[in-house]
């Protein structure tokens, strides 16, 4: 914790979760578990760097589809946070429900506790993303997608740098605050000191440089065919189960005097001129994010093309333009 809070780094804390609530804590009782909680959230309470979670691959009985989870972990689950809230703790809280996809107010019973929407998805994550962020005012975090290495949706491939970009320029183009990053090597598989910096690593740093220059706070998707008039595929449908590389929708919000769009396949995409402020347009390598953009003329037609392969040998580009006030 000390060296968490030395370095800047927040950490998303779970004094008990859906894995060991069965057996670590399978013979507490209620009292102990609420005890439990009053415990840990004195022993940090010096510790501005926590954010209390709870959950994890859990399947409350209110969860619409599947529901397999014991109730008795989500009654200990409450007792946890009732024990940190009896201390007069304020850190926020959130719950990580199940996969492939969920957020933390589809369930009923939790959708009151929980500070911001833990959105966990193995699918094109802009879809549940957005769904959080239409839901209510709460931040629809982006918290858990497919981790560097796994394989977490039957039939799709393992998941590799493109994925990875994908998954976080989309979520951030969706409504999402930030991403997380995920490796198979939580596992601390043979090896894994020699893959703490792995090429994909390497690019979502560069591209939270990118969106780190810009009001990432103020974004606000845009969902709208006024300024990206045509080209942007079709988005999934709420429900429907396929991998990231099986959608090639376009997503875009705008901040302030901008307009920043994901496009993750090649293409032309037609915009409407009178929108802009200047007739140029920028892409922006996602896999090299802070290197100089490639800028060109938008012609009177509105047509803009994908500048061909990025630095990684994909066919993925972030567009930014400026937009008329």
């Amino acid at each position: 914790m000390r060296a968490a809070c030395a370095h800047g780094n927040t950490l998303f804390l779970y004094p008990i979760d859906g894995w060991n609530a069965g057996n670590v804590f399978g013979r507490a009782t209620l009292d102990d578990t609420h005890r439990y909680g009053a415990m840990v959230a004195e022993r940090y309470a010096r510790f501005p760097n926590i954010v209390w979670m709870t959950g994890g691959d859990h399947f409350p009985n209110d969860l619409p589809g599947r529901h397999d989870s014991p109730p008795e972990h989500d009654a200990k689950f409450q007792q946890v946070l009732q024990g940190i809230r009896s201390t007069g703790d304020t850190r926020p809280f959130s719950i990580q429900l199940g996969y492939p996809t969920s957020q933390s107010t589809d369930s009923p019973m939790w959708a009151p506790h929980a500070d911001f929407n833990f959105v966990y998805s193995y699918l094109p994550t802009y879809r549940a993303v957005l769904d959080a962020y239409r839901r209510d005012r709460r931040p629809a975090l982006l918290s858990e997608a497919n981790y560097e290495g796994e394989n977490n949706l039957p039939g799709t491939p393992v998941t590799g740098d493109e994925v990875l970009r994908r998954q976080m320029a989309w979520a951030l183009t969706s409504g999402s605050p930030g991403y997380f990053y995920g490796s198979d090597d939580w596992e601390l598989l043979p090896g894994w000191e020699g893959r703490l910096d792995t090429p994909a690593v390497a690019q979502l740093a560069r591209m939270r440089e990118f969106f780190a220059s810009i009001e990432w706070w103020t974004l606000v998707p845009d969902e709208s065919d006024e300024i990206l008039v045509r080209g942007r595929g079709e988005p999934v449908a709420a429900g429907v189960e396929v991998g990231i590389m099986g959608s090639d929708h376009v997503t875009a919000a705008r901040t302030g005097g901008a307009l920043v769009a994901y496009v993750p396949t090649a293409r032309t995409i037609t915009v409407d001129p009178a929108k802009l402020a200047h007739p140029t347009a920028r892409w922006v390598d996602p896999a090299d994010a802070t290197a100089p953009p490639e800028e060109v003329a938008v012609d009177p037609s509105g047509s803009l093309t994908t500048p061909g392969r990025n630095a990684a040998g994909g066919e993925d580009w972030l567009l930014v333009l400026r937009l008329e006030q």
